[in-house]
């Protein structure tokens, strides 16, 4: 009986050590993550949302334009300051950091396509307040179609960038679900996460790993080639949307944007 105790003694006593260790290495990555995304930007404002506080951007004046940033981890409205500059010259330009991504709060939800067309609606209709045109680049794509479809009263044109096509980040079905679960878990997913991080594809933010949790299971899709009936007349630009956009090549609808 004794020796049963002294080996589950050294078995909780190994399993602290391992915890401390992962919550170590968690708040030096959080530590890294916090340094690199630096201060708050001093134009930036709030918008006070019912599943979080959404992070957005306000320049220039005229047709109101909302720029949307992709859904891999590394992504934010950061991404297309040159491109909103660049149309600030003739359109009051909103650039949003999505929930989940940015400094956007990051909620222990499941992000699907729904939820981010509900912000796009209501984001225009409370915030703008008017019309807008759309300019969405690479996953959020098929998002801002499904936000036209939705109520089409309140996009105008929609400019997608380099809209995906095929799903490049999505786990086998069986394994995502329990690999979900896992990675929402707060220090061992965190930690997961963070060692994700460390290939450059994603940014060290303990709570981003919840919206990448939800792409590898499905719930958060960008493969606009199985939704062709949402295209409308739109123009597809493919390009970088954080370099130079007189780079890009528009059609007539994007000419008449710009």
């Amino acid at each position: 009986m004794k020796k049963i105790g002294k080996v589950f003694y050294w078995i909780i006593s190994i399993a602290l050590k391992i915890f401390a260790v992962i919550a170590g290495v968690n708040l030096i990555f959080s530590y890294i993550g916090d340094r690199k995304r630096g201060p708050l930007p001093e134009n930036g404002k709030f918008y006070d949302w019912k599943f979080g506080r959404v992070f957005y951007r306000k320049r220039g004046y005229g047709a109101p334009v909302l720029l949307l940033h992709g859904f891999e981890p590394s992504h934010s409205s950061k991404d297309l300051e040159s491109l909103s500059k660049y149309l600030a010259d003739k359109h009051t330009v909103y650039s949003v950091d999505l929930l989940g991504f940015g400094f956007s709060d990051k909620p222990w939800i499941t992000y699907t396509n729904f939820l981010y067309v509900q912000l796009i609606q209501d984001f225009i209709k409370n915030v703008i307040g008017e019309i807008t045109d759309v300019v969405a680049c690479d996953g959020s794509a098929l998002t801002a179609l499904q936000a036209y479809h939705f109520d089409e009263s309140r996009l105008g044109k929609i400019v997608l960038i380099d809209p995906c096509r095929s799903e490049n980040l999505k786990a086998a079905k069986p394994f995502a679900l329990k690999l979900k679960s896992v990675l929402d878990f707060p220090i061992f997913g965190t930690f997961l996460y963070n060692i994700y991080s460390l290939t450059g594809a994603a940014p060290f933010d303990k709570e981003g790993r919840h919206v990448f949790a939800s792409r590898l299971t499905g719930h958060l899709t960008s493969d606009i080639g199985k939704r062709p009936e949402l295209l409308k007349p739109e123009i597809i630009v493919f390009g970088d949307p954080a370099k130079e956009p007189k780079t890009f090549t528009y059609g007539d609808i994007g000419t008449s944007l710009m």
